[in-house]
C-alpha cells in the first residue's frame, strides 16, 4: 500500500534550519504514522509541500495542483491514502476545504490527520457537519491571527521598529533589552548602499530612466573608491552589495 503526505505552513521560517522547519517535521510525522499505523511506504514523489503559503490560498499552491492532478488518473490514484498533520494543513477556509476533501475521497483515497490518528470521512451527515464545523473554525483563527498580527505589527512600526524583510540600503540591527535579550530590531543606515539609493534618485531626478538606472547597476563591477566618484556627473554609479 501507498501512502502520500501533504504538508503546508504559512510563513517561510527562514530562521530555522530546513530540518527544524514545521514542513519537515510534518514530513517526518506523516511518514512515521503511515508506516506504523497504516503499514504503507511514503515514496518522495508523493510528498507534496507548500510553504510559506497562506491557507486561504488554493490556486497559487502548486504542490496542492500536483496531488489533486494525481486523483485523476485511471482506474485510481497511485496512492490510497492521504496524511496530513490536521485538515488546516489543506487550509484555513470554510468552503474550499470540504469540497477538497470530498474530491479525494471520492476518487479513492482515504484521508488520515497523525496528530489525531482519526480518518476524514464524509459518510455520514455528520461526518460532514464535523469537517464544515472545523473548516469554519481554521478560517475563523486565520482571520484572528491576521488582526492580531497587523495590530502588533502596526503598534511596533509606530516606534520605528522593524517589522519586515531586510530593505537595501539599510541594515537589520537588533537591539537588546536589560536582560541582554533581542528587544527589538532597528533599520541602520549602510553607507556603501545608501550611496547608491542616492546616486539613483540623483539620477531619475536628472530624467534618466529605469531602463538606463537598471543598465548602469548592472555594468558597475567596483566598489567606490571615493565620495567624489559617488556624485560625479557622468552617471557612475557604486556597485550594489
Amino acid at each position: 500500500m501507498i501512502a502520500a503526505i501533504y504538508a503546508r505552513k504559512s510563513n517561510e521560517q527562514r530562521d530555522r534550519a530546513d530540518e527544524e522547519k514545521s514542513v519537515a517535521r510534518q514530513i517526518s510525522r506523516g511518514r512515521e504514522f503511515a508506516e506504523r499505523k497504516l503499514g504503507s511506504e511514503v515514496p518522495d514523489e508523493f510528498i507534496f509541500i507548500d510553504d510559506a503559503i497562506s491557507g486561504a490560498e488554493f490556486d497559487k499552491r502548486d504542490d496542492l495542483l500536483r496531488l489533486l492532478r494525481f486523483l485523476k488518473h485511471t482506474p485510481r490514484p497511485p496512492f490510497h491514502f492521504l496524511v496530513i498533520m490536521e485538515e488546516a494543513r489543506i487550509g484555513r477556509e470554510t468552503i474550499e476545504i470540504p469540497y477538497l476533501v470530498k474530491q479525494i475521497v471520492q476518487a479513492g483515497v482515504r484521508v488520515f490527520s497523525y496528530q489525531t490518528g482519526r480518518e476524514w470521512t464524509l459518510d455520514t451527515p455528520q461526518d460532514k457537519f464535523i469537517l464544515s464545523a472545523t473548516a469554519f473554525a481554521d478560517e475563523l483563527k486565520r482571520v484572528k491571527d491576521s488582526q492580531t498580527v497587523y495590530d502588533t505589527f502596526a503598534s511596533k512600526a509606530s516606534r520605528g521598529h522593524v517589522v519586515g524583510a531586510t530593505v537595501f540600503g539599510y541594515d537589520n540591527v537588533p537591539v537588546l533589552g536589560p536582560d541582554g535579550k533581542r528587544s527589538h530590531v532597528v533599520r541602520v543606515v549602510n553607507s556603501d548602499q545608501a550611496d547608491v539609493v542616492r546616486r539613483i534618485f540623483a539620477l531619475s531626478a536628472a530624467g534618466t530612466g529605469l531602463a538606463r538606472l537598471a543598465k548602469l547597476l548592472k555594468q558597475r563591477e567596483h566598489p567606490p573608491r571615493s565620495r567624489s566618484e559617488v556624485v560625479s556627473p557622468d552617471g557612475v554609479l557604486p556597485r550594489c552589495a
